[in-house]
């Protein structure tokens, strides 16, 4: 069994590595921190252990609760199989967590809204007192926490755009699309980058001329009953200060 992703986690002890066993399916629980799986990918597998039987033994933890192998699991439930081949690792809640982020990583399997989903479950649990804890648990920056978590605050309709069809949209543009103040501007540039209309550098296009004004003078006095808003950009410097001066008679006599 390759242990390899285990590294990762801080402080695993694996219990008899070397010693394949066999446990009833119904003894086990699916990692309460693992995604919900495509149905496709447990079919292919399903079909594969069907033919040449389970290659690989499933990691489960002291409490039975699955720690790596969920396709196995699920394609051999789906098989009507009574057990599974496994070895034991010993965790805590927090390895638990991290080692299910870290496998689904590893395999790219998901989205960016789906992993700030993740770690703001990990949060709102107290599996993490806070996102440093959180970030150093995952070898990542706090940064790189902050900017994920970030993913939560575009539109839903965006967000359950990227979950319900998988897409592979990155944090980077994503953070990109974020920048953008108008909704609606937001979601159009969105659908035009997942149709391939447009690519992350459009959108930061789109992103600088929305914070482009227009270069104009404005002379602006105000008073609690008097405001008064001039465009004077079309005067000469001799025009326009006869005219602060001729405004500056005016204030006075309102304040007299």
């Amino acid at each position: 069994m390759d242990f390899s992703a285990l590294e990762n986690v801080e402080l695993v002890e694996i219990v008899n590595p070397n010693e394949t066993n066999e446990i009833e399916l119904s003894k086990l629980t699916p990692n309460p921190y693992q995604p919900r799986l495509k149905d496709t990918e447990v079919t292919e597998l399903a079909s594969s252990i069907q033919e040449n039987g389970q290659l690989q033994p499933i990691i489960i933890n002291q409490d039975n609760v699955i720690v790596g192998g969920h396709r196995r699991y699920y394609a051999c439930l789906s098989l009507d199989k009574p057990t599974i081949k496994y070895t034991r690792v010993k965790t805590t809640v927090q390895q638990l967590y991290s080692f299910s982020v870290i496998e689904n990583e590893q395999r790219q399997s998901l989205s960016a809204i789906e992993l700030a989903l993740s770690y703001k479950k990990a949060l709102d649990e107290n599996i993490y007192s806070n996102a440093k804890d959180l970030a150093t648990s995952l070898n990542k920056s706090e940064a790189h926490i902050t900017k994920v978590r970030n993913m939560l605050k575009l539109p839903i309709e965006i967000q359950d755009d990227i979950i319900q069809n998988k897409r592979k949209v990155s944090v980077e543009t994503l953070s990109t699309l974020l920048q953008v103040k108008e909704k609606n501007q937001m979601i159009d540039l969105y659908h035009g980058y997942i149709k391939g209309l447009i690519n992350r550098n459009d959108i930061l296009d789109a992103v600088k001329k929305a914070k482009q004004k227009p270069s104009r003078d404005i002379l602006k006095i105000s008073k609690t009953s008097f405001k008064m808003d001039m465009k004077i950009s079309h005067l000469d410097d001799d025009k326009r200060l006869e005219l602060e001066e001729e405004i500056r008679k005016l204030i006075s006599k309102f304040e007299e």
